[in-house]
């Protein structure tokens, strides 16, 4: 049967920094990658698709399988394939998924990007942070066509298509299959209001890596409530549920509001009823207009501890991920390996908006990646220039971004009040037997393998 746990794509010689010196030069997305398990329990085994996503023609996968070892976090590949004088072969790849974000970030290969394709979206979430007033002007067919090939020959692996709604435009099916021919693994964002079965065979057909989905509560009032759409619970759980039935892999997401605080449980709980995974962020976001109403939505401290003890959620921070960073890492991945390009064309160096690196209805990716001087600057910033956050043991899981630094404390270098908040919530929460996202993931691959094996 298919398994949904990871999938093969490459090869782009662009990334043979990342990955090494094999002449294949392929690799992976796994989304399940660290996992932890008790010290001797033998590692998860699962076949991989069935679908090969190789450019060149001259190596089928017929036999493959992939090894999670939890114990080193490392990911193994090993397949058997013919080369093209016909003469089987073998090959294995081991190289860990976080060390090739690592070689990635190091190398400045824009490894993974989040492209916007519209503004204009059905709903209208009060808490949203996309500035949807900007509607005229979104990127022909064409054009996204040419920034997709420039993107492929730079490296990009993951690719995100987001909105606004994507399905609000009427190529999005065909920018689907153009992606994926061109062996990117694609993942897609949608409220899942406007997929019909049309969409779901497609997207099927196509082989997305996931379709993420926000579904804010089970209770649908209180969805349509945050949606200001009526009707749109009832739409998205049937687009969850169909997909899911399809075997497309959908994960259902949800920012959690102070007044659906209790709600991720039951959200949690139909994923698990339907086969979806599903992902829960407490932090909300001002708005890319600087308009700060949807921090007022966030949870005070006891609803937080609240959540992140929950044993479901997985908010929870093991004493063994508690550390400080070097003074020489790097802040985050912002212009390194992942970049933001605007259903506009414009270019920024992460999903928060700094001002924009480029514009690639001007000039092509590459000389934007290789030239703007914004993505130099943000380089060259370590944790060295964090006096506060460096020497911080909270540092290596607090999620920190300067941009919230700036926009809620007054300044891009020093630490975020609220996720210093977080982080300490979460370190608690672990004593209270809440429980980290390593064993998330485990009982996750567990109710994978009981599905594919029942």
């Amino acid at each position: 049967p298919k398994q949904r746990i990871c999938t093969l794509a490459g090869p782009f010689r662009a990334l043979a920094p990342v990955l090494g010196s094999n002449s294949l030069r392929s690799t992976l997305q796994v989304h399940l990658s660290c996992l932890s398990r008790p010290a001797g329990t033998p590692a998860y085994i699962y076949a991989v698709s069935t679908r090969s996503f190789m450019h060149n023609p001259g190596f089928p996968f017929p036999q493959r399988k992939v090894v999670l070892d939890s114990g080193s976090g490392n990911v193994e590949l090993t397949f058997h394939f013919k080369d093209s004088r016909g003469r089987e072969r073998c090959m294995t790849h081991g190289r860990g998924l976080v060390q090739m974000l690592e070689n990635a970030a190091e190398e400045l290969v824009p490894l993974s990007i989040l492209f916007e394709l519209t503004n204009r979206c059905n709903e209208d979430c009060h808490h949203c942070y996309v500035d949807l007033g900007d509607l005229e002007d979104e990127l022909e067919t064409a054009e996204i066509e040419r920034i997709l090939g420039e993107l492929r020959a730079l490296g990009t692996l993951f690719l995100t298509f987001t909105g606004g709604e994507i399905f609000t435009r009427k190529d999005t099916l065909s920018l689907i299959a153009f992606a994926r021919k061109q062996g990117f693994a694609l993942r897609l964002f949608t409220n899942g209001t406007l997929i019909t079965d049309e969409h779901i065979e497609a997207i099927a057909e196509a082989g997305v890596t996931g379709v993420e989905m926000s579904l804010y509560s089970m209770d649908a009032a209180a969805h349509d409530g945050v949606t200001r759409t009526k009707g749109s619970w009832q739409k998205t759980t049937w687009a969850a549920r169909r997909m899911c039935e399809r075997g497309i892999p959908v994960v259902l997401k949800a920012p959690v509001m102070a007044k659906l605080k209790d709600a991720p449980s039951g959200v949690a709980a139909f994923a698990r009823e339907i086969g979806a995974d599903y992902r829960f962020d407490p932090v909300l976001l001002a708005r890319y207009d600087l308009d700060d109403a949807p921090i007022s939505e966030r949870m005070d401290r006891k609803a937080l501890m609240g959540f992140c003890v929950d044993p479901h959620l997985g908010q929870a921070v093991a004493p063994e991920a508690v550390g400080t960073m070097a003074p020489g890492k790097p802040i985050c991945a912002t212009g390194r390996r992942v970049a933001l390009i605007s259903a506009r064309g414009l270019v920024y160096p992460c999903t928060q908006r700094f001002p924009p690196a480029g514009d690639l209805r001007r000039q092509s990716f590459r000389e934007v990646w290789e030239g703007s001087p914004l993505l130099m600057r943000l380089r060259n910033i370590t944790f060295g220039d964090l006096p506060t956050c460096s020497p911080c043991e909270q540092a290596s899981f607090c999620g920190r971004c300067s941009l919230d630094s700036l926009f809620e404390d007054g300044d891009f270098f020093e630490a975020n009040t609220w996720r210093c908040e977080l982080a300490s919530v979460r370190r608690e929460a672990w004593d209270k037997g809440g429980t980290d996202e390593h064993k998330l993931i485990e009982d996750r691959l567990k109710a994978h393998l009981r599905r594919e094996t029942s």
